[in-house]
């Protein structure tokens, strides 16, 4: 049977140019295959382990070439035909021991991320499992192509030398530059990594993490990294993933989009941009975390989404809940902060977790006819509570309902129904969904005479107002400065888009709509007129009907209007017309007499 042609200049060029980020990952490759090796021979035996030197890794930066040498395991001839010519054979990594969860590299598709700084590698090893083991040099080209043969100049030690030429114009093999690249990457290994110059040396590893420094330290390190003061740091463990970590959480409100963390895998770093290590409810925190056991993509610049990344991300986010109850137990000061700043974010995991719950229900104020209280102070005004599903039915309502000693709750804004609904089915707490016909029932009838003496105004907006599904009704209520007061029904935006949804449905479609949506004629939507304002009082006392309809729609604008609730197009030409009607009662014909502007208010009079 033949095989598949490949193009082995192609595979290399796909890999190398597409698997990786940029080119300065080349430096990231290279480390972390050294140090692969320098953990493959320690795990050969005691024996072994105690013969061999310190580990360490040297790196030669001379701005035309670099050379990165090891004092690891090393390799064969075999085994450098095995793993740096045979692309992902993972099977020929665990036949020499290099297949195990203690090594994150994949030695021969890492070096590929070689050929986006230079077109040639050479690698010179000599094996530490066989003392008399030859030095074998591998030279491996751009083109694909690729030799293997014995050193001329032999190795005194076992180890690994990678060694790059750079192309014409590259800068990546200048000292500093690479000084840069090493620091980014491994400053906090273990192993210890010496970067070698034309005139002076740094060693550039070894650094301690932030949570193994004190709280200063702590603190400088997320303004120096993450760009911000914390305000509090705690540390974060998941020891199924062997992670071990910081949290930090920003003085100030943050973009929810902002939540990019420092994830490192054995002290080396996988991304500075980690998105999925957190619960996406938490975007007020970033963590900066070491783990042993979490699995890197083939491109190790991100991790491999499994059951043990979700066991991480479940487990933090249980530890950020546990911060938050101590934080508003222990710094109530603090907390009072992180509610002003991260209030959105908190009722988002509120409206989810029963727990989370009591501590917003008891701590974060809501909007209410009461001023600011939170759900627990508005419960204990002894006045009826109720809630709105909207911030403009809120604003509405707001000063009626307190007029009738409703203590009404604006739950219009982002997760406060959610959260208020949650806590009634946890609760059983005496809180409910705004009633119209109950606000309505608390309001004062009328007589008997002051009923009749409206019958006909009733009548006239009852007629003006038939599109908009409502009843007329006219009532004594406080504040005596209202006019008049839509109700809307709850649950009459659902109904709009139902019925809406009928009328465009065709078909058998639309006969399954209508059987199971009926529409109900039951309408809860209320105009009410207060008998208690001046304006309606001459109102219903007006004989002219076409004044007293330019009047009714004057006044249901206004309603709309200062309810902030949706306007239609006769409701806008309504507006248009009062306005003029407004002009024109006001500007007299003639107004360029010595008796302009008028002294008295006989033209309103007039009017009504």
């Amino acid at each position: 049977m033949p095989n598949f042609q490949v193009d082995l200049q192609g595979v290399v060029e796909l890999l190398s140019h597409n698997l990786y980020s940029g080119p300065r990952v080349f430096i990231r490759e290279l480390i972390q295959n050294a140090l692969d090796a320098i953990t493959a021979r320690q795990n050969l035996g005691e024996e072994a382990r105690s013969e061999a030197p310190a580990p360490e890794i040297i790196i030669q930066a001379r701005g035309n070439s670099l050379s990165i040498s090891d004092n690891g395991i090393g390799l064969t001839e075999t085994e450098a035909q095995s793993l740096l010519a045979t692309i992902g054979a993972s099977s020929k990594r665990d036949e020499l021991g290099l297949g195990r969860s203690d090594f994150l590299g994949q030695f021969g598709i890492g070096l590929l991320a070689c050929f986006l700084v230079s077109d040639q590698i050479k690698v010179t090893s000599r094996s530490a499992r066989d003392p008399q083991a030859q030095t074998i040099l591998w030279q491996g080209n751009a083109d694909g192509t690729f030799q293997i043969s014995t050193a001329t100049e032999a190795r005194a030690e076992a180890g690994t030398t990678v060694e790059l030429e750079s192309r014409p114009g590259g800068h990546w093999f200048d000292f500093a530059q690479v000084i840069q690249l090493v620091k980014h990457y491994a400053k906090y290994l273990a192993v210890p990594i010496t970067v070698v110059g034309p005139e002076h040396q740094e060693m550039v590893s070894q650094q301690p993490f932030p949570w193994h420094e004190g709280q200063v330290r702590r603190e400088n390190w997320c303004r120096e990294n993450f760009g911000y003061s914390p305000l509090d740091t705690f540390e974060i463990s998941v020891p199924a993933a062997g992670l071990e970590g910081l949290a930090y959480v920003p003085e100030s409100r943050v973009s929810p989009n902002a939540q990019a963390h420092q994830i490192y895998l054995r002290g080396m770093l996988v991304n500075e941009e980690q998105r999925n290590l957190l619960p996406t409810w938490a975007p007020f925190v970033r963590v900066i975390a070491d783990a042993q056991y979490l699995r890197p993509l083939a491109s190790r610049e991100g991790l491999f989404e499994d059951e043990l990344l979700e066991t991480v991300r479940t487990q933090i986010g249980e530890q950020v809940r546990d911060w938050l109850k101590k934080l508003g137990q222990f710094a109530p000061q603090k907390f009072a902060t992180f509610l002003k700043e991260h209030a959105i974010a908190l009722k988002a995991v509120a409206a989810e977790d029963a727990s989370m719950r009591e501590l917003v229900v008891n701590n974060l104020p809501l909007e209410t006819s009461e001023g600011m209280l939170t759900l627990t102070e508005a419960m204990a005004t002894q006045e009826t509570v109720c809630y709105t599903r909207t911030v403009e039915e809120y604003r509405s309502l707001n000063e009626v309902a307190r007029a009738q000693n409703i203590c009404l709750i604006n739950g219009g804004y982002a997760y406060e129904e959610a959260i208020i609904t949650a806590w009634i089915q946890d609760t059983g707490a005496d809180l409910s969904l705004l009633d119209p016909v109950k606000l309505l029932g608390r309001m004062e009838p009328v007589t008997a005479s002051e009923e009749a003496q409206a019958t006909d105004l009733i009548f006239l907006a009852q007629e003006l107002l038939n599109d908009r599904e409502l009843q007329v009704v006219i009532r004594r209520f406080e504040p005596a400065t209202v006019p008049c007061l839509f109700l809307p029904d709850a649950n009459y935006a659902a109904q709009v888009v139902d019925r809406r949804g009928r009328q465009a449905a065709q078909g058998a479609w639309a006969q399954a709509l209508g059987a199971l949506n009926a529409p109900s004629e039951n309408h809860n939507q209320r105009f009410v007129l207060n008998r208690n304002h001046s304006i309606v009082t001459r109102l219903c006392a007006l004989e002219d009907l076409n004044r007293a309809e330019i009047l009714l729609k004057a006044l249901w604008v206004q309603c709309l209007l200062s309810g902030h609730h949706p306007m239609n197009a006769q409701d806008r030409t309504w507006a248009s017309e009062t306005y003029r009607h407004l002009l024109a009662m006001t500007l007299p014909e003639d107004a360029s007499g010595s008796d302009w502007p008028p002294n008295d208010t006989e033209g309103e009079n007039d009017a009504l």
